[in-house]
């Protein structure tokens, strides 16, 4: 393995990894300088190309599927560039100053900020549609879709969408507490936590949760037999797992207890309590006129 000595002065913005006609590597920063990386044998990354847009700094990139096209998100503004000579294409002026993500799908470009979505139609460089909402963080699906998660008070939901509607596809509500600081979609492994495919969502607390259409699995894969074959405190055993605890150790919650058990346990007496007839007497003298 190999790294990029970016030699940013400044903070760094971004890196984009994608394929023109070698592996590229895009990375931006505050300094309003774009720097272009290739390598041909994975190896060594040398410095292809750098270039400067009106002197604006540059916050993120994104390069197509296709490796023709190479946007960048400036302050106000998307610049797109033709891998062949990095030669300026067009410009798509922009509502708000920086922008926090971009993906390219086909002929659309969508942006992402903290209180807008917008998509833009590339083949004529117009907006399709924009919603605004408080968005933490976008995700690009296999299916040509996308997830956005929109924080909401102390929550975050999702919403699952095409580039062709702000309609949303689906929505899944409370998905956790706080804010989304990242995500990845994974294809699944032998573990039982990721068994199938889904999306694993990194928040700002630093917890990590599965949004997959795989139901998790039971808590106790083995069959529960009926309460004859088996007491309520092995079965309590099995499911917590506790192998060192013995069922003879834990007390027969169906022996018949006594009446005098039941006393000891109370520490009362049923000498203490009035008998019946008494209660009675009392709440019926109650309705009996006076003498």
């Amino acid at each position: 393995s190999s790294g990029i000595n970016a030699e940013w002065p400044l903070r760094p913005g971004s890196l984009t990894v994608g394929y023109t006609d070698l592996h590229t590597a895009v990375t931006t920063s505050n300094d309003c300088i774009v720097k272009i990386w290739q390598t041909s044998d994975d190896k060594t990354w040398v410095q292809a190309h750098a270039m400067k847009h009106r002197h604006m700094p540059a916050y993120c990139s994104v390069i197509s599927r296709d490796g023709s096209i190479l946007a960048v998100g400036y302050k106000g503004m998307v610049v797109l560039y033709t891998s062949q000579d990095w030669q300026v294409k067009a410009e798509i002026a922009q509502p708000i100053n920086r922008l926090e993500g971009m993906f390219l799908s086909g002929y659309h470009l969508l942006t992402s900020a903290r209180d807008m979505l917008s998509v833009w139609d590339l083949t004529s460089l117009s907006l399709s549609w924009q919603v605004s909402a408080a968005v933490s963080h976008v995700t690009q699906l296999p299916d040509k879709k996308f997830l956005a998660f929109v924080s909401r008070k102390s929550v975050t939901d999702a919403y699952v969408f095409s580039l062709e509607s702000c309609s949303p596809i689906a929505v899944h509500k409370f998905l956790c507490p706080g804010r989304v600081a990242g995500a990845a979609v994974v294809a699944g492994s032998e573990d039982a936590a990721f068994v199938g495919e889904g999306v694993v969502v990194l928040t700002t607390e630093q917890e990590l949760y599965k949004l997959s259409d795989t139901p998790p699995p039971p808590i106790a894969l083995s069959r529960i037999e009926d309460e004859e074959e088996g007491d309520i405190a092995s079965i309590f055993t099995q499911l917590l797992k506790i192998s060192d605890i013995k069922t003879a150790q834990l007390p027969d919650i169906r022996e018949n207890l006594s009446a005098s058990k039941a006393a000891s346990i109370l520490d009362v007496s049923c000498s203490h309590l009035p008998p019946v007839s008494a209660i009675c007497s009392n709440v019926l003298a109650d309705f009996l006129p006076a003498k």
